[in-house]
């Protein structure tokens, strides 16, 4: 079996699916003929809607004697040539990618269909997404390119927070982890401070700005409680009576405990909130619960100062001439006025 000379056509530019192919059979043994062609084409023997490419088609005879051959469609003119550049945005979330072309080739001037609806030949200030283009010169030739924007990693921070032991105590911590983004890291909390964790903390709440390489930025929000609200007030207080008295008494109150406590006094005594019998002087009590918060409280109990008495003038009696009954009786009423007023000192 003997082939006709293949005719063909080239397609019209690069991006053409217009290309053309004819073949025959020009001596054979016998009919039916049959053929398939490379690209999934069976039994037709002319077509013109071929793309740039070699192609080949075996043709077989009613004996099933078969003959291939091959052939290429080109593209009569210089296809469309593309280069481009892709920026990516600077932070997660921010429309500020890029995507800028560079076409030569088929026939100027060109015409731009974007899947964003654009006619640009360019795209600015884009999210990150899929983007296709599609690029038509002047004789209908087109090109067609995707891209895929892709955002740095969005920024994330975690935490680990130390509460501070009690109500009033400053050790609370906030340790960080951040991720994403560009390293190094800066940092900016509402305190002030500019380290990555912050320790000595109060109870309160507390935010921190971490910024990436690129100028991208996080905030998180924390707070800061006490493990226990621990408070010791002092119900009662009163000093000794006198001098070297122990007839003091202190009475205290307790709230905010987590939990059970105990109660530890300076002079040794152990697990009373009320204390009686006391001489003037400092008692200090802690108060421990718990959770360990531990507050101390110290109370001052004062006693008088011991009673003294003193002459403050003498008058002397001069009983000459006077009858000595008298005198002795002068002498004993002012001797007991002396007393009484004494006893009032």
């Amino acid at each position: 079996m003997i082939l006709n000379q293949i005719i063909t056509r080239d397609a019209s530019c690069s991006s053409a699916a217009d290309g053309y192919a004819k073949i025959g059979v020009k001596i054979g043994r016998g009919e039916p003929y049959t053929n398939t062609w490379s690209n999934g084409l069976k039994d037709v023997w002319e077509t013109s809607d071929l793309a740039i490419g070699t192609y080949s088609v075996s043709v077989l005879d009613i004996f099933n004697y078969e003959v291939t051959v091959s052939f290429e469609i080109k593209s009569s003119n210089a296809g469309i040539q593309l280069a481009d550049q892709v920026q990516s945005p600077s932070c997660s979330g921010q429309p500020d990618g890029r995507i800028s072309l560079y076409v030569l080739g088929g026939i100027a001037s060109y015409t731009y269909k974007w899947n964003n609806g654009s006619s640009s030949k360019d795209l600015n200030n884009i999210p990150a997404g899929d983007y296709q283009v599609q690029i038509i010169d002047q004789k209908g030739c087109s090109l067609q390119k995707s891209f895929k924007i892709e955002a740095p990693l969005a920024m994330t921070i975690s935490s680990s927070l130390t509460e501070a032991s009690c109500t009033g105590d400053v050790n609370g911590v906030i340790t960080l982890t951040v991720a994403g983004g560009k390293t190094p890291y800066s940092y900016l909390w509402n305190s002030g401070a500019t380290t990555k964790d912050i320790s000595d903390l109060a109870v309160g709440n507390y935010s921190v700005r971490a910024t990436d390489a690129y100028g991208c930025s996080v905030e998180k929000q924390f707070k800061i409680s006490s493990r226990s609200a621990l408070e010791v007030n002092v119900i009662e207080a009163t000093s000794a009576s006198c001098e070297g008295k122990a007839d003091g008494k202190i009475k205290l109150g307790i709230k905010g405990a987590s939990g059970k406590y105990t109660l530890s006094w300076s002079d040794g005594t152990s697990g009373d909130l009320s204390r009686s019998n006391l001489k003037a002087g400092t008692y200090q009590v802690i108060v421990t619960d718990e959770s360990g918060c531990g507050v101390t409280k110290s109370i001052q109990l004062s006693e008088p100062s011991a009673l003294t008495a003193r002459i403050e003038s003498m008058l002397d009696v001069d009983c000459g001439g006077i009858n000595r009954g008298d005198c002795l009786g002068f002498d004993s009423r002012w001797k007991g006025a002396f007393q009484h007023n004494l006893e009032y000192w």
